[in-house]
Protein backbone atom coordinates (compact mmCIF):
# COMPACT_ATOMS: atom_id res chain seq x y z
CA UNK A 1 0.00 0.00 0.00
CA UNK A 2 1.39 3.44 -0.86
CA UNK A 3 2.76 5.47 2.04
CA UNK A 4 0.10 8.18 1.45
CA UNK A 5 -2.79 5.77 2.01
CA UNK A 6 -1.13 4.25 5.10
CA UNK A 7 -0.53 7.66 6.68
CA UNK A 8 -4.05 9.05 6.22
CA UNK A 9 -5.90 6.84 8.73
CA UNK A 10 -3.05 7.25 11.22
CA UNK A 11 -3.22 11.00 11.02
CA UNK A 12 -7.03 11.17 11.20
CA UNK A 13 -6.99 8.91 14.24
CA UNK A 14 -4.47 11.21 15.89
CA UNK A 15 -6.68 14.18 15.11
CA UNK A 16 -9.54 12.56 16.99
CA UNK A 17 -7.71 11.60 20.13
CA UNK A 18 -4.04 12.38 20.56
CA UNK A 19 -3.33 15.90 19.35
CA UNK A 20 -3.81 18.55 22.01
CA UNK A 21 -6.75 20.78 21.22
CA UNK A 22 -8.47 23.97 22.28
CA UNK A 23 -11.49 22.38 23.87
CA UNK A 24 -13.54 19.36 22.82
CA UNK A 25 -14.59 18.86 19.24
CA UNK A 26 -17.92 20.66 18.79
CA UNK A 27 -21.06 18.77 17.93
CA UNK A 28 -22.23 19.30 14.35
CA UNK A 29 -25.84 19.68 15.48
CA UNK A 30 -25.81 23.50 15.95
CA UNK A 31 -24.55 23.92 12.40
CA UNK A 32 -26.67 21.43 10.45
CA UNK A 33 -29.15 23.93 9.03
CA UNK A 34 -26.98 26.99 8.43
CA UNK A 35 -26.06 25.86 4.92
CA UNK A 36 -27.52 22.43 4.26
CA UNK A 37 -26.05 21.98 0.76
CA UNK A 38 -24.30 18.53 0.75
CA UNK A 39 -20.62 18.40 -0.17
CA UNK A 40 -18.76 15.59 -1.92
CA UNK A 41 -15.14 15.91 -0.88
CA UNK A 42 -14.17 12.99 -3.09
CA UNK A 43 -14.27 15.35 -6.08
CA UNK A 44 -11.20 17.48 -6.85
CA UNK A 45 -11.28 20.67 -4.83
CA UNK A 46 -10.75 22.81 -7.90
CA UNK A 47 -13.48 21.29 -10.05
CA UNK A 48 -16.90 22.73 -10.80
CA UNK A 49 -19.83 20.99 -9.13
CA UNK A 50 -21.18 18.16 -11.25
CA UNK A 51 -24.84 18.29 -12.17
CA UNK A 52 -26.89 15.17 -12.79
CA UNK A 53 -30.55 14.79 -13.63
CA UNK A 54 -32.28 12.34 -11.31
CA UNK A 55 -35.83 11.03 -11.23
CA UNK A 56 -38.04 13.15 -8.98
CA UNK A 57 -38.78 10.15 -6.78
CA UNK A 58 -35.09 9.76 -5.90
CA UNK A 59 -34.32 13.39 -5.08
CA UNK A 60 -35.68 13.39 -1.51
CA UNK A 61 -33.92 10.10 -0.76
CA UNK A 62 -30.63 11.40 -2.16
CA UNK A 63 -30.76 14.59 -0.12
CA UNK A 64 -31.50 12.68 3.08
CA UNK A 65 -28.63 10.27 2.43
CA UNK A 66 -26.23 13.15 1.70
CA UNK A 67 -27.18 14.87 4.95
CA UNK A 68 -26.30 11.73 6.90
CA UNK A 69 -23.21 10.76 4.91
CA UNK A 70 -19.90 10.89 6.80
CA UNK A 71 -17.70 13.87 6.03
CA UNK A 72 -14.37 12.97 4.47
CA UNK A 73 -11.35 15.07 5.41
CA UNK A 74 -9.05 13.88 2.64
CA UNK A 75 -8.22 17.45 1.63
CA UNK A 76 -6.18 17.79 4.84
CA UNK A 77 -3.70 15.08 3.88
CA UNK A 78 -3.89 14.94 0.08
CA UNK A 79 -1.21 15.89 -2.40
CA UNK A 80 2.15 17.49 -1.80
CA UNK A 81 3.71 20.69 -0.52
CA UNK A 82 7.10 21.79 -1.73
CA UNK A 83 7.53 18.43 -3.46
CA UNK A 84 6.91 16.46 -0.23
CA UNK A 85 3.89 14.25 0.41
CA UNK A 86 1.60 16.02 2.86
CA UNK A 87 0.36 12.84 4.55
CA UNK A 88 3.90 11.70 5.30
CA UNK A 89 4.86 15.14 6.59
CA UNK A 90 1.83 15.35 8.89
CA UNK A 91 2.44 11.86 10.26
CA UNK A 92 6.11 12.60 10.97
CA UNK A 93 5.36 15.94 12.62
CA UNK A 94 2.63 14.43 14.77
CA UNK A 95 4.58 11.52 16.24
CA UNK A 96 8.08 11.34 14.72
CA UNK A 97 11.14 11.15 16.96
CA UNK A 98 12.98 14.45 17.41
CA UNK A 99 16.63 14.09 16.40
CA UNK A 100 17.87 17.65 16.91
CA UNK A 101 16.66 20.88 18.56
CA UNK A 102 18.03 24.12 17.12
CA UNK A 103 16.96 27.36 18.87
CA UNK A 104 16.54 30.30 16.52
CA UNK A 105 19.31 32.88 16.85
CA UNK A 106 17.45 35.59 14.94
CA UNK A 107 15.86 38.50 16.72
CA UNK A 108 12.10 38.60 16.77
CA UNK A 109 9.00 38.93 18.86
CA UNK A 110 8.69 35.23 19.67
CA UNK A 111 10.67 32.10 20.46
CA UNK A 112 11.10 29.86 17.43
CA UNK A 113 12.77 26.47 17.15
CA UNK A 114 13.98 24.39 14.21
CA UNK A 115 13.64 20.64 14.70
CA UNK A 116 14.95 17.63 12.83
CA UNK A 117 12.40 14.81 12.86
CA UNK A 118 13.20 11.19 12.04
CA UNK A 119 14.17 10.18 9.40
CA UNK A 120 15.14 13.56 7.92
CA UNK A 121 12.29 16.08 8.18
CA UNK A 122 13.11 19.72 8.81
CA UNK A 123 10.29 21.47 10.64
CA UNK A 124 9.58 24.72 12.43
CA UNK A 125 8.16 24.71 15.97
CA UNK A 126 6.28 27.72 17.33
CA UNK A 127 5.28 27.42 21.01
CA UNK A 128 2.38 29.24 22.59
CA UNK A 129 3.48 32.34 24.52
CA UNK A 130 1.73 33.51 27.66
CA UNK A 131 2.19 37.17 26.76
CA UNK A 132 1.24 37.28 23.05
CA UNK A 133 -2.21 36.81 21.52
CA UNK A 134 -0.72 36.06 18.10
CA UNK A 135 0.93 32.75 19.05
CA UNK A 136 -2.11 30.44 19.12
CA UNK A 137 -1.04 27.01 17.81
CA UNK A 138 -4.67 26.28 16.93
CA UNK A 139 -4.61 29.29 14.62
CA UNK A 140 -1.69 27.83 12.68
CA UNK A 141 -3.36 24.45 12.25
CA UNK A 142 -6.80 25.90 11.55
CA UNK A 143 -5.42 28.23 8.88
CA UNK A 144 -3.62 25.32 7.20
CA UNK A 145 -6.77 23.20 7.05
CA UNK A 146 -9.01 26.04 5.84
CA UNK A 147 -6.41 26.81 3.17
CA UNK A 148 -6.63 23.21 1.94
CA UNK A 149 -10.44 23.19 2.07
CA UNK A 150 -10.46 26.26 -0.17
CA UNK A 151 -8.29 24.40 -2.67
CA UNK A 152 -5.26 26.52 -1.80
CA UNK A 153 -1.77 25.23 -1.13
CA UNK A 154 -0.18 28.40 0.24
CA UNK A 155 0.09 27.48 3.94
CA UNK A 156 2.65 24.93 5.17
CA UNK A 157 1.25 21.70 6.64
CA UNK A 158 0.84 22.13 10.40
CA UNK A 159 -0.05 20.02 13.44
CA UNK A 160 -0.30 20.55 17.16
CA UNK A 161 2.36 18.94 19.31
CA UNK A 162 3.26 19.10 23.00
CA UNK A 163 6.75 18.58 24.41
CA UNK A 164 8.24 18.20 27.86
CA UNK A 165 9.48 21.71 28.53
CA UNK A 166 12.62 20.48 30.26
CA UNK A 167 13.92 18.98 27.01
CA UNK A 168 13.51 22.28 25.16
CA UNK A 169 14.85 24.26 28.11
CA UNK A 170 17.97 22.09 28.26
CA UNK A 171 18.61 22.60 24.54
CA UNK A 172 18.28 26.37 24.96
CA UNK A 173 20.74 26.35 27.89
CA UNK A 174 23.31 24.61 25.70
CA UNK A 175 22.79 26.29 22.33
CA UNK A 176 20.67 29.46 22.55
CA UNK A 177 21.75 33.04 23.02
CA UNK A 178 21.27 34.19 26.65
CA UNK A 179 18.49 36.58 25.66
CA UNK A 180 16.64 33.73 23.92
CA UNK A 181 16.85 31.53 27.01
CA UNK A 182 15.58 34.42 29.10
CA UNK A 183 12.69 34.95 26.68
CA UNK A 184 11.82 31.25 26.78
CA UNK A 185 11.68 31.35 30.58
CA UNK A 186 9.75 34.63 30.68
CA UNK A 187 7.18 34.08 27.94
CA UNK A 188 6.79 30.34 27.33
CA UNK A 189 7.82 28.22 30.33
CA UNK A 190 6.81 29.44 33.76
CA UNK A 191 8.66 26.38 35.06
CA UNK A 192 11.33 24.49 33.14
CA UNK A 193 9.34 21.27 33.58
CA UNK A 194 6.10 22.69 32.17
CA UNK A 195 4.57 21.08 29.10
CA UNK A 196 5.13 23.16 25.99
CA UNK A 197 2.27 23.30 23.50
CA UNK A 198 2.95 24.56 20.03
CA UNK A 199 2.40 24.32 16.30
CA UNK A 200 4.78 22.29 14.17
CA UNK A 201 5.05 23.38 10.55
CA UNK A 202 6.83 21.91 7.58
CA UNK A 203 9.93 23.92 6.66
CA UNK A 204 9.64 25.98 3.45
CA UNK A 205 12.74 25.63 1.29
CA UNK A 206 13.79 28.02 -1.44
CA UNK A 207 11.76 31.03 -0.33
CA UNK A 208 12.52 34.58 0.81
CA UNK A 209 10.58 37.19 2.74
CA UNK A 210 8.20 39.18 0.57
CA UNK A 211 6.36 42.43 1.24
CA UNK A 212 3.96 43.60 -1.48
CA UNK A 213 4.77 47.10 -2.65
CA UNK A 214 2.31 49.94 -2.01
CA UNK A 215 1.95 50.37 -5.78
CA UNK A 216 0.91 46.73 -6.22
CA UNK A 217 -1.60 46.95 -3.36
CA UNK A 218 -2.96 50.09 -4.98
CA UNK A 219 -3.43 48.21 -8.25
CA UNK A 220 -5.29 45.49 -6.35
CA UNK A 221 -7.73 48.14 -5.12
CA UNK A 222 -8.41 49.39 -8.66
CA UNK A 223 -9.81 46.76 -11.03
CA UNK A 224 -9.29 49.10 -13.98
CA UNK A 225 -5.53 49.09 -13.34
CA UNK A 226 -3.56 47.07 -15.87
CA UNK A 227 -1.50 44.31 -14.29
CA UNK A 228 1.89 43.58 -15.77
CA UNK A 229 2.57 39.90 -16.58
CA UNK A 230 4.85 39.57 -13.55
CA UNK A 231 2.12 41.08 -11.34
CA UNK A 232 -0.74 38.81 -12.37
CA UNK A 233 0.33 35.77 -10.33
CA UNK A 234 1.17 37.98 -7.36
CA UNK A 235 -2.26 39.62 -7.35
CA UNK A 236 -3.92 36.23 -7.73
CA UNK A 237 -2.03 34.81 -4.75
CA UNK A 238 -2.49 37.94 -2.66
CA UNK A 239 -6.23 37.81 -3.31
CA UNK A 240 -6.31 34.29 -1.88
CA UNK A 241 -4.30 35.57 1.07
CA UNK A 242 -6.88 38.26 1.80
CA UNK A 243 -9.67 35.67 1.47
CA UNK A 244 -7.91 33.34 3.92
CA UNK A 245 -7.13 36.11 6.40
CA UNK A 246 -10.73 37.33 6.25
CA UNK A 247 -12.07 33.83 6.94
CA UNK A 248 -9.63 33.10 9.76
CA UNK A 249 -9.73 36.65 11.18
CA UNK A 250 -5.94 36.88 11.05
CA UNK A 251 -4.92 40.44 11.86
CA UNK A 252 -1.14 39.89 11.90
CA UNK A 253 -0.21 39.63 8.23
CA UNK A 254 1.76 42.82 7.55
CA UNK A 255 4.03 43.00 10.58
CA UNK A 256 7.00 41.69 8.60
CA UNK A 257 8.19 38.24 7.60
CA UNK A 258 4.72 36.68 7.32
CA UNK A 259 4.73 36.21 3.53
CA UNK A 260 7.32 34.21 1.61
CA UNK A 261 8.01 34.15 -2.12
CA UNK A 262 9.33 30.97 -3.68
CA UNK A 263 11.75 30.66 -6.58
CA UNK A 264 8.85 30.18 -8.99
CA UNK A 265 7.31 33.48 -7.86
CA UNK A 266 4.36 31.98 -5.97
CA UNK A 267 3.58 33.03 -2.40
CA UNK A 268 3.48 31.16 0.92
CA UNK A 269 1.51 32.52 3.88
CA UNK A 270 3.22 31.75 7.20
CA UNK A 271 2.78 32.91 10.80
CA UNK A 272 -0.95 32.33 11.19
CA UNK A 273 -0.90 32.23 14.99
CA UNK A 274 -3.13 35.33 15.18
CA UNK A 275 -5.95 33.51 13.40
CA UNK A 276 -9.34 32.93 15.05
CA UNK A 277 -9.87 33.81 18.70
CA UNK A 278 -12.41 36.34 20.02
CA UNK A 279 -13.64 38.91 17.52
CA UNK A 280 -13.24 42.60 18.27
CA UNK A 281 -14.46 45.84 16.70
CA UNK A 282 -10.96 46.69 15.50
CA UNK A 283 -10.72 43.29 13.82
CA UNK A 284 -13.99 43.93 12.00
CA UNK A 285 -12.68 47.31 10.87
CA UNK A 286 -9.52 45.66 9.55
CA UNK A 287 -11.56 43.08 7.63
CA UNK A 288 -13.52 45.89 5.99
CA UNK A 289 -10.26 47.50 4.86
CA UNK A 290 -9.03 44.19 3.44
CA UNK A 291 -12.23 43.71 1.43
CA UNK A 292 -11.30 46.87 -0.46
CA UNK A 293 -8.30 44.95 -1.86
CA UNK A 294 -10.56 42.27 -3.34
CA UNK A 295 -11.76 44.08 -6.45
CA UNK A 296 -11.38 41.21 -8.92
CA UNK A 297 -13.51 38.07 -8.99
CA UNK A 298 -13.27 34.61 -10.48
CA UNK A 299 -15.50 31.53 -10.26
CA UNK A 300 -12.76 29.83 -8.24
CA UNK A 301 -13.40 32.14 -5.28
CA UNK A 302 -17.14 31.50 -5.00
CA UNK A 303 -16.69 27.76 -5.60
CA UNK A 304 -14.09 27.63 -2.82
CA UNK A 305 -16.17 29.60 -0.34
CA UNK A 306 -19.18 27.35 -0.89
CA UNK A 307 -17.05 24.44 0.25
CA UNK A 308 -16.72 26.09 3.68
CA UNK A 309 -19.73 24.27 5.10
CA UNK A 310 -20.72 23.67 8.73
CA UNK A 311 -20.50 19.88 8.70
CA UNK A 312 -17.11 19.93 7.00
CA UNK A 313 -15.65 22.53 9.36
CA UNK A 314 -16.95 20.73 12.45
CA UNK A 315 -15.67 17.35 11.29
CA UNK A 316 -12.31 18.37 9.82
CA UNK A 317 -11.26 21.46 11.76
CA UNK A 318 -13.44 21.08 14.85
CA UNK A 319 -10.81 19.83 17.27
CA UNK A 320 -8.77 23.03 16.87
CA UNK A 321 -11.71 25.47 16.70
CA UNK A 322 -14.33 26.28 19.30
CA UNK A 323 -18.04 26.47 18.43
CA UNK A 324 -17.73 30.25 18.59
CA UNK A 325 -14.83 30.11 16.12
CA UNK A 326 -16.92 28.02 13.72
CA UNK A 327 -19.99 30.25 13.91
CA UNK A 328 -17.93 33.40 13.36
CA UNK A 329 -16.01 31.72 10.52
CA UNK A 330 -19.29 30.92 8.74
CA UNK A 331 -20.45 34.51 9.19
CA UNK A 332 -17.23 35.79 7.61
CA UNK A 333 -17.66 33.28 4.79
CA UNK A 334 -21.06 34.83 4.09
CA UNK A 335 -19.47 38.30 4.02
CA UNK A 336 -16.99 37.15 1.39
CA UNK A 337 -19.60 35.34 -0.70
CA UNK A 338 -21.80 38.42 -0.69
CA UNK A 339 -18.82 40.57 -1.66
CA UNK A 340 -17.83 38.41 -4.64
CA UNK A 341 -21.41 37.96 -5.83
CA UNK A 342 -21.86 41.73 -5.81
CA UNK A 343 -18.66 42.10 -7.84
CA UNK A 344 -19.90 39.56 -10.37
CA UNK A 345 -23.24 41.33 -10.62
CA UNK A 346 -22.01 44.92 -10.85
CA UNK A 347 -18.80 44.37 -12.81
CA UNK A 348 -19.08 41.01 -14.56
CA UNK A 349 -16.42 41.55 -17.25
CA UNK A 350 -14.04 44.36 -16.33
CA UNK A 351 -13.54 43.12 -12.76
CA UNK A 352 -12.92 39.48 -13.62
CA UNK A 353 -9.47 37.92 -13.49
CA UNK A 354 -8.16 37.32 -16.99
CA UNK A 355 -7.20 33.78 -16.01
CA UNK A 356 -7.28 31.47 -13.02
CA UNK A 357 -4.08 29.92 -11.72
CA UNK A 358 -3.69 26.48 -10.18
CA UNK A 359 -2.68 26.27 -6.54
CA UNK A 360 1.12 26.20 -6.22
Amino acid sequence: MPMLLRAVPVFLALCCGVIACDGAMPSTEPFMNINPRPLDLKEPLGSSPKTETKPASSVATGVAEAAQAPVLCEFVTAGSFGGLLVAEALSAMTSGKVLNIIPSRKSGRTVKITLRIEPDWRVFYKPRHHVHLFTRPQGEVGAYRINRLLGMNHVPPAVLRTFNGSVIHSAFKRHALPERLEQLEREVLREATDEMEGAMLLWVDGAVNYDPSPSLLDKMSRPEATLLPREQALVWDLSWMFVLDHLTNNYDRFTGGNILRKNDGRLVFIDNGAAFGPDREWKAALRKQRLARLTRHAPAFTRALRRVEPRVIAACVGEVLSQRDIIELLSRRDELLSHFLELEKNCPIDCRFARELDAP
